[in-house]
């Protein structure tokens, strides 16, 4: 089944309800598109959301100089996908200092493909890709041996939120947005330049947007592969986000 198949099944009714058109705003901009994340993450505020992860950056910052030497086996205690993913962290931070637009975290992200939301939710599981790497960072250090570690009162305080935020059971959810409810002009590939309608695939959204709200999220399930999901029953019931 192809996106505009999904679309279909899962939005009809709701578009008979609510007459809205089946034109699109211009050749091959899509009517939806769909978010993923943890309902964890939707529960906080927006201004709980930036200072999390400026804490997680704050974090990262702090601890990545400590990482210069790991070992080759994964310590007793330590789950190794995570000892697997410190490398990524530290690549990622390195990638964020260098400007690289795609590890300035914090905007909304958002997919023309409902898969993809999902697959985005099923890795929101810490609180994000910055939070993952914040956790990955933070359970290393309370296993490695790293010189020098001595982290400060605060720093500590903050590596304890990442830990126990990243640890709260996983649950996973999308939304679907009609693009008539975005302003265009502040929706950015995921990379920050302009928008190619013709190959963009994901993308960052730039503008303010309305607080999500967890009665129109689909919960997802997790038990089974993100693209074994079928959005069409995911999304059956639920309203747009806004």
């Amino acid at each position: 089944m192809d996106s505009s198949d999904i679309v279909k099944k899962v939005l009809a009714k709701y578009k008979k309800e609510k007459g809205i058109a089946d034109e699109t705003t211009s050749k091959s901009v899509p009517k939806y598109l769909f978010h993923g994340t943890d309902a964890k993450i939707v529960k906080l505020s927006t201004q709980e959301r930036m200072a999390f992860l400026n804490s997680c950056r704050d974090f990262i910052d702090f601890a990545v100089p400590f990482f210069s030497v790991l070992p080759e086996e994964c310590p007793n205690g330590l789950n190794p996908n995570v000892f697997r993913s410190i490398p990524c962290a530290i690549q990622d931070a390195r990638e964020r200092h260098n400007g690289n637009m795609q590890y300035q975290y914090g905007d909304i992200y958002l997919t023309r493909y409902a898969s993809d939301a999902f697959g985005y939710a099923m890795r929101a599981w810490a609180g994000g890709e910055l939070a993952r790497d914040a956790y990955s960072l933070a359970k290393g250090a309370d296993y490695l041996r790293l010189e020098g570690w001595s982290p400060d009162g605060r720093m500590k305080n903050i590596m304890e939120r990442i830990i126990s935020f990243a640890e709260i059971p996983a649950n996973p959810v999308a939304f679907y947005i009609p693009t008539e409810h975005l302003d265009l002009e502040k929706l950015k590939e995921f990379r920050g330049g302009p928008v190619d309608w013709d190959v963009a695939a994901l993308f960052r959204y730039l503008g303010e947007m309305p607080q999500l709200d967890l009665s129109k999220a689909a919960f997802l399930p997790k038990d089974c592969h993100f693209m074994d999901i079928d959005a069409g029953v995911i999304f059956a019931n639920v309203e747009p986000a806004f």
